[in-house]
């Protein structure tokens, strides 16, 4: 059976390391090309996941392409050209296991391209707090499949559960979900493209939904993210309770002596901290505050 590789390309497969893939294997006719270093995952997804590939041809009607580049970015999908990218700094610390969550995860919202070009093309008509919810809702359902997905790839084969990255999210539920995607700075993200796509008429500054507003480069926006990364840490694996409480106390001696951005950091953790309380997604398992 012939291997399909792009053109100058080595036609030896290997995976780093001593693991080689022992048969050969033709790309799916859902995948033009796909570099060498991300052929394994590509292989493990297609014997996985068979619909998967065809619902994402049959969408676009055309085969997609997967490019190793350089960069320190996880996979992104890029409908203009069709393409899956993933950065090559980002695969070199898990070369193993990260190119399986970022192709999952790309060839999901390769699958969702029509919810995601219906949002751009309503964008004119869409408040600029509105279009960055919609296209967030949108990454929340990948989320939500791909998690779904990794979670039996572990019940099946090696893939560790702690390797999925995407569960760092509160993907569970949807309110919590945007209001940490904007506290990592993905919404501010989203909000600049909105203001790229022609016809748009709102010109912000986009806000968000947090008690206290925050911009992308504020502290209070980044010391929320670390102190919900930590908490996130806590109730995925149920470790780390004292080195968030910890951060938590840091924070409040800052605003003791009179720092603005961590009074700030206080009011959004305690709004937060009541939604998340009120979520029965997370019934029974640790809150932010002990």
């Amino acid at each position: 059976m012939e291997i399909q590789v792009p053109l100058n390309k080595d036609p030896r497969l290997h995976l780093l390391g001593r693991n080689r893939i022992k048969e050969s294997f033709e790309l799916p006719s859902a995948v033009s090309s796909c570099s060498q270093e991300l052929l394994p995952a590509l292989n493990k997804i297609h014997t996985f996941f068979p619909e998967l590939l065809r619902v994402m041809e049959g969408t676009l009607g055309r085969p997609i392409q997967i490019a190793l580049v350089e960069g320190a970015f996880k996979g992104v999908w890029d409908s203009g050209t069709c393409t899956i990218e993933m950065g090559r700094d980002h695969f070199n610390r898990n070369p193993k296991y990260s190119p399986i969550v970022d192709l999952l995860f790309g060839m999901q919202n390769a699958c969702y391209t029509n919810l995601f070009t219906q949002v751009e093309q309503n964008a004119p008509a869409l408040k600029i707090e509105r279009y960055v919810k919609d296209i967030e809702m949108v990454e929340r359902s990948t989320s939500l499949l791909t998690c779904r997905r990794l979670e039996r790839l572990s019940a099946e084969t090696d893939f560790p559960p702690m390797e999925n990255d995407l569960q760092f999210t509160y993907f569970e539920d949807p309110e919590l979900y945007y209001l940490h995607q904007e506290a990592s700075g993905h919404s501010s993200d989203i909000a600049e493209c909105y203001l790229d796509i022609p016809g748009t008429t709102d010109r912000g500054p986009y806000a968000g939904t947090w008690k206290c507003p925050f911009k992308k480069t504020d502290q209070s926006r980044v010391e929320l993210y670390q102190l919900l990364h930590r908490h996130l840490e806590v109730i995925r694996t149920g470790q780390g309770q004292e080195g968030l409480q910890q951060a938590i106390e840091r924070v409040e001696r800052y605003a003791a002596e009179g720092e603005e951005w961590a009074k700030n950091v206080l009011v959004n953790l305690k709004f937060f901290s009541k939604k998340y309380e009120a979520s029965h997604y997370y019934r029974g398992l640790p809150p932010i505050f002990p």
